[in-house]
């Protein structure tokens, strides 16, 4: 049976963390060890951490980014097999003992992940959930990241063979990761919502375009790949194109928003920055109408949806 050491990163999210650990302390398949990465926090985590002394290793960095600090977690884990939980984020009861399952049924597996839930910070109400598919292959993957970092569990032996996550990327570093792992080794979904993705208050302005530049730097990585392959490069082509989409469509909802609070320079800033991501986007103008015509409509029908309380 795999022992499995839950490494958990933590940033200045003190207030969220003591959920995460109550909810992994209630596995029905305990883990077996719990480690806080704190970042150099400089809110409460610390104290909130002390909490859980002696059911906890907690672990303290200078600020260095995420990636550095499940790079530590890994380096300082036990286990045969590594899970990530967001400090913001939390876990179903079953969540371990349903991958720990998937993986002794699929030995050759590099990454079992499941499905996960966002919900809304303040009211707590469903705002849309994902279920994996049984297998994904690279090119699925490139085209769209559909892991959520708190959703996998990787055999330590995987990072022995792709390596540690690529600290020069900020935001993509978990995309990067997986694709290393999709390209030489199966992924394995479990076919369940296990994992709670807490959606709360981010500004995205100063975001935007770095996010940009590292999901474009996670796609030139994805090239090398598979060398010579067609379907690779229809699919990175793809991934692209969806890409600067993407951000055009947030730069724009940025600018509406600058303009809105009557902060006219930010929102030329944003409106300029959207049209250099993707100047392209004249050709999209009638599907980017039609969505927002069926966001309206959305939000005027007002559908109700389902909350569930996380652990206290």
């Amino acid at each position: 049976m795999h022992e499995v050491s839950v490494v958990i990163p933590c940033y200045n999210y003190g207030r969220f963390l003591g959920p995460a650990i109550e909810s992994v302390l209630a596995q029905t398949r305990p883990a077996h060890e719990i480690l806080v990465v704190d970042d150099g926090s400089t809110d409460d985590t610390p104290e909130v951490a002390r909490r859980y002394a002696g059911r906890i290793r907690y672990l303290r960095q200078e600020n260095g980014g995420v990636s550095r600090t499940r790079n530590a977690g890994v380096a300082q884990a036990r286990g045969e097999a590594i899970a990530f939980l967001d400090a913001d984020d939390w876990w179903r009861p079953e969540k371990l003992e349903r991958q720990v399952a998937a993986l002794a049924a699929h030995p050759a597996a590099g990454l079992i992940h499941t499905g996960s839930r966002v919900f809304d910070d303040g009211d707590q109400t469903t705002l849309c959930e994902f279920l994996p598919p049984p297998t994904l292959d690279v090119h699925a993957l490139i085209r769209c990241c559909s892991i959520s970092a708190s959703s996998v569990l990787i055999p330590r032996r995987i990072f022995e063979t792709v390596g540690l996550f690529d600290e020069a990327l900020v935001g993509t570093e978990d995309w990067d990761m997986w694709l290393r792992i999709v390209a030489s080794h199966p992924v394995v979904g479990v076919p369940e919502v296990l994992v709670e993705y807490r959606s709360h208050g981010r500004s995205l302005s100063g975001q935007a375009d770095r996010q940009f530049r590292n999901s474009m730097a996670a796609l030139a990585k994805a090239v090398r790949l598979h060398p010579g392959c067609a379907e690779c490069r229809h699919a990175l082509r793809a991934a692209r194109t969806q890409m600067r989409r993407e951000y055009f469509r947030k730069l724009t909802a940025l600018a509406r928003l600058a303009f809105r609070e009557r902060r006219p320079a930010a929102g030329w800033r944003h409106r300029l920055a959207a049209v250099r991501h993707h100047p392209g986007f004249v050709w999209d103008l009638p599907q980017l109408l039609r969505e927002r015509l069926a966001a309206r409509a959305a939000a005027a029908a007002a559908p109700q949806t389902s909350t569930r309380t996380q652990p206290s």
